[in-house]
């Protein structure tokens, strides 16, 4: 796609994760429908599904995207079946691809990278155990 990623165009962006896990009051989850779009399996989006509904999410639905090449994937919204109040994405470098054709949602959307492993497995850490799963 020829996308030159430089200081102009490209920054860091942990502190997205640690607003997700630091909001004491679960403002971020509590009756939220969520949209997460990730490489996923069935197993892992149960997983994901029953920890963000601990947190009080209301509902949670999935798109399933390529574990390899989300550079190149083009999702269809049309499954979406709520009104979605915050989606995170974990596409890896190609969140950049998948984040430009979620405009039609209208929405706050996240790209949390590795931090999808912490919402399958809440005793997993990540970033050297900088991140965590957010405690009740």
């Amino acid at each position: 796609n020829h996308i030159n990623f430089n200081s102009e165009n490209y920054i860091p962006f942990h502190f997205v994760v640690h607003l997700l896990l630091n909001d004491s009051r679960h403002d971020f989850y509590v009756d939220k429908n969520m949209l997460i779009i990730s490489g996923t399996e069935k197993k892992t989006e149960n997983q994901i599904s029953n920890n963000l509904k601990g947190l009080g999410v209301k509902n949670v639905e999935f798109i399933r995207i390529s574990k390899t090449s989300s550079m190149k994937d083009i999702i269809d919204l049309s499954s979406i079946t709520n009104k979605i109040d915050l989606c995170l994405v974990a596409a890896g470098i190609g969140s950049a691809n998948i984040i430009s054709q979620l405009k039609p949602l209208n929405t706050v959307v996240l790209d949390i990278g590795g931090y999808i492993n912490c919402l399958i497995d809440t005793s997993k850490s990540q970033h050297g155990g900088i991140f965590t799963f957010p405690n009740k």
